[in-house]
């Protein structure tokens, strides 16, 4: 992968994402709970998909592999899903959606849906470390946490390493500065070995662990100390000063 192509990722993504899915039909019979689900509720859902409404999807969304429908259900609706969590849009929620897919065991899907999947998340990911701090909805923290939640986090934590090794400086410090944001965050407490844990809230088996080793990682630590350096004349520079502190603290604590 190179970033330059990971620029245009998401739409094509997403595009895979509704072909990819496309085969699974409405079912009017699906389970669900008569006192939550109503029968109007069930037949709103049989509305072409990009056609159903949004209050209705986020009940759904809610709701799914609990007390409304099944995965063949989930999955008629994922393409609309994601492509609403791509836009951050409210009410659909990023860290709930991902932790319907978990739910759903995702990753014991055909290949082809699980490379579908997998190829959203990497994209969105990009996505928003491509965006400055406070400009993309919804954060990197929170993109992060939905991540953690659908599976391992090695390939997400690569592209990071690859944004923070870029050759285009906009790129390099935009990926400092969301590493920073998650480094300075309060949760996020340097002395504790668990920190990492805090800043996820669903996560897969293994994913606290990934992320306490990125973390704490060598190579982490050299690209936000040259961000640092790169970038002491920058107004946003305090910011990285004080996660690049923060960060060899958890580090020593690591140890």
């Amino acid at each position: 992968m190179t970033l330059t192509a990971a620029r245009s990722e998401l739409p094509a993504a997403l595009a895979e994402l509704a072909t990819v899915f496309a085969y699974r039909p409405y079912r009017p019979g699906m389970p669900a709970c008569p006192h939550c689900v109503s029968d109007e509720d069930l037949r709103g859902l049989g509305r072409p998909v990009d056609e159903i409404p949004l209050p209705l999807l986020a009940r759904y969304a809610r709701k799914a592999l609990t007390t409304w429908g099944e995965v063949p259900d989930l999955q008629r609706l994922l393409p609309r899903l994601l492509a609403l969590v791509a836009e951050g849009a409210p009410p659909i929620d990023a860290a709930v959606v991902a932790a319907k897919l978990a739910r759903g065991g995702w990753t014991h899907w055909p290949v082809h849906e699980r490379e579908a999947v997998s190829a959203f998340f990497g994209a969105w990911w990009d996505d928003g470390l491509r965006s400055p701090p406070g400009a993309v909805a919804p954060p990197v923290p929170v993109r992060l946490d939905a991540a953690a939640a659908t599976a391992d986090l090695a390939s997400i934590l690569e592209r990071w390493h690859l944004h923070l090794d870029d050759g285009e400086p906009d790129v390099r410090l935009t990926a400092a500065l969301h590493l920073a944001e998650l480094v300075n965050r309060p949760a996020f407490d340097p002395l504790d070995r668990l920190a990492a844990g805090r800043l996820l809230s669903v996560p897969a088996d293994g994913a606290v662990e990934q992320l306490s080793s990125w973390l704490a990682g060598s190579t982490t630590a050299i690209q936000l100390a040259r961000a640092v350096y790169d970038f002491v004349q920058h107004p946003e520079v305090s910011r990285l000063a004080t996660a690049d502190v923060r960060l060899a603290r958890f580090r020593v604590t690591r140890s």
